[in-house]
Formats: structure tokens, sequence, C-alpha cells
């Protein structure tokens, strides 16, 4: 049986030097950062290695967000996907205890 996968992504490699996330590794914390005046975050999620999206975070438009993610969530490595208006980056966090 052959299988024809196709994937697009909407990542941006431009956005990967203009959005940052402290601290990493975290506790219950984030800060979410855009370091552009021009890029706005709208959303954040949480994703686990499976794919999983385990927390949303919708905002106003804005250059910077605190997310208090909270204690429920596992420690492990994890991706944060921040949807800006110029598109969406994935990073890496790691959370710990």
């Amino acid at each position: 049986m052959i299988v024809d996968v196709v994937c697009s992504s909407t990542y941006s490699t431009f956005l990967d030097n203009e959005v940052k996330i402290n601290p990493s590794p975290f506790v219950d914390r984030l800060l979410v950062e855009s370091l552009n005046n021009s890029i706005k975050i709208e959303k954040i999620d949480l994703v686990d290695y499976t794919g999983k999206v385990l927390s949303t975070k919708k905002i106003e438009p804005s250059r910077e967000v605190n997310w208090d993610i909270g204690t429920a969530i596992p420690p492990s490595f994890y991706i944060v996907h921040i949807h800006t208006n110029k598109g969406v980056i994935g990073k890496k966090v790691l959370k710990v205890n």
C-alpha cells in the first residue's frame, strides 16, 4: 500500500529570532515576548511530544504575554506554538518541578 503524505507548514523562520520565551526550564510561568514592535502575539499553545495541545491562551494582540501554565502539567519537554500577526513559530521549553 502506498500512502501519499502532503505536509505544509505555516511556521515562519523569520520569527525565530523575533520572539523569545523565558525562562527555560520553567516551573509554572512563561514570559513570551516579541522583540519587534510590528509583531503581536495573538495565541499561545503548549503542545506535548505527541502533538496534543495541553493548554491554550488566547489574548488581545500584544508584544508581551505572561502565561501562568500552573503546576498540573507534568515536567517534560514541550513545544510552545506562538501565533502572531506575522505567522506561527514553535519553540522548545522544559518544564520542571
